[in-house]
């Protein structure tokens, strides 16, 4: 088993609700009771979801993650670019309510264009010091923002970096249906647990 990855953290409170839908609800009850049991986590959307999976094995065969997760993400070019696709409603409305929201917009925007420090991005985008923080910290617990490093301030302390998950984002919106398109930077596809298993490209259970 591996620590989830920022696509995995992304991506993990989308396959926790596949999995509630797959299974009985007393069946998802006992996962979940052996999963804090064992790995004592505090909130279940927040959980790794290889540990989570390793679980869930104990119960089920037949590749049941695979079979539950398949469909979660699919491949498609635009303008010649590989983009991953989703309708995945808990995907969908995560980047919706970031996107939507003007002051996450700003965040994710100005980090988009470059990796920036906490501090510079603050005052770069005139958000008031207590948002911003706020902002950040909601953007991280969804996984669009990933913490890369620490870099040195003017006074000898250390501050976090960040950077976007995403590279670039196309949103669909054809009357109550929404479709996701987006690049996510490839060092965060290396090892991704949900991203290979989505392909098919790991087989399980062997």
């Amino acid at each position: 088993m591996v620590n989830d990855n920022s696509f995995d953290q992304f991506a993990s409170k989308a396959l926790i609700h596949k999995y509630e839908n797959s299974m009985s609800p007393t069946q998802f009850r006992q996962i979940k009771r052996e999963y804090y049991k064992i790995f004592d986590s505090a909130k279940l959307s927040k959980i790794n979801i290889s540990k989570f999976e390793y679980i869930v094995k104990q119960h089920f065969r037949n590749n049941f993650t695979q079979k539950t997760v398949s469909n979660l993400f699919h491949k498609v070019k635009i303008n010649n670019e590989q983009y991953i696709s989703t309708t995945d409603g808990d995907i969908c409305l995560e980047i919706l309510d970031s996107y939507g929201d003007s002051y996450k917009r700003i965040i994710l925007d100005t980090l988009q264009k470059t990796e920036n420090v906490t501090l510079n991005m603050i005052d770069g985008s005139n958000l008031p010091q207590a948002t911003a923080y706020r902002k950040i910290r909601e953007l991280i617990t969804s996984g669009l923002l990933v913490p890369n490093g620490k870099m040195s301030k003017g006074d000898g302390r250390k501050t976090i970096t960040y950077e976007t998950l995403l590279e670039s984002l196309h949103i669909s919106i054809n009357g109550g249906d929404v479709q996701v398109y987006f690049i996510v930077k490839d060092k965060f596809l290396l090892n991704s647990f949900i991203y290979e298993l989505s392909n098919k490209k790991i087989k399980l259970y062997e």
